[in-house]
């Protein structure tokens, strides 16, 4: 399955974890270099970070505060008692890979993680000079002076490429689901990045929802 967006009339096809450009569109979207600015540096860089988020924690109820309110919230915050009472947990967590049980930056949920995924996000645009497109390129690694916080973000049990409830056993998953719930303060997790061809899959009873569709 395939889903087209535009940014500025300019439709991209993303097909699960892979982007790109319709050739027809790119005759529209000025020369290459000009696209390449644009991606990496220019507006349409700058509108993603601005944009931009690594994981999402949606409440279910008002009093937990808006979408994003952290878990646990911080000392003195219009949300502290609700977020530690009987609807503390009434919230779901989306992120494209997973929230591994290994995963050291759970705490607070889900800022921890979306600062260092701000952090990465500004490093890659201020690289210089910037990559070619991989491919064909040859792959150029994270950015000279990637924190190891920022790298493990970016590692197999990050948020962004876990595939461990996907793929995993259901019975090794299902006895740690309940510790990354606890700590992140939500019910259910929500991710993608793992096609399963035949619809949603959920584990877990539910707790765990595996999106992607292919």
């Amino acid at each position: 399955m395939a889903v087209s967006i535009a940014f500025h009339g300019t439709h991209v096809v993303i097909e699960g974890d892979h982007s790109y450009v319709l050739e027809s569109e790119k005759k529209t979207f000025e020369p290459r270099g000009s696209r390449l600015e644009a991606v990496t540096t220019g507006w349409l860089a700058r509108a993603w970070a601005t944009n931009y988020s690594t994981a999402a924690r949606l409440p279910l109820h008002g009093l937990l505060g808006p979408p994003n309110t952290d878990y646990p919230p911080p000392k003195g915050s219009a949300f502290a008692r609700a977020n530690a009472g009987p609807l503390s947990h009434a919230a779901f967590s989306f992120v494209h890979g997973g929230l591994a049980p290994t995963y050291p930056n759970l705490q607070p949920f889900p800022s921890a993680i979306n600062n260092l995924g701000a952090s990465m996000f500004r490093r890659l645009m201020e690289r210089r000079p910037q990559p070619q497109p991989h491919p064909p390129s040859s792959y150029p690694g994270l950015p000279a002076g990637t924190t190891r916080e920022e790298a493990r973000l970016y590692g197999s049990d990050g948020p962004l490429w876990y595939r461990g409830w996907a793929d995993d056993d259901e019975k090794k998953v299902c006895s740690k689901v309940d510790e990354v719930l606890e700590k992140t303060g939500t019910r259910r997790m929500v991710m993608g990045h793992t096609p399963h061809f035949e619809g949603i899959a959920a584990k877990c009873d539910g707790k765990v929802l595996i999106i992607d569709t292919g």
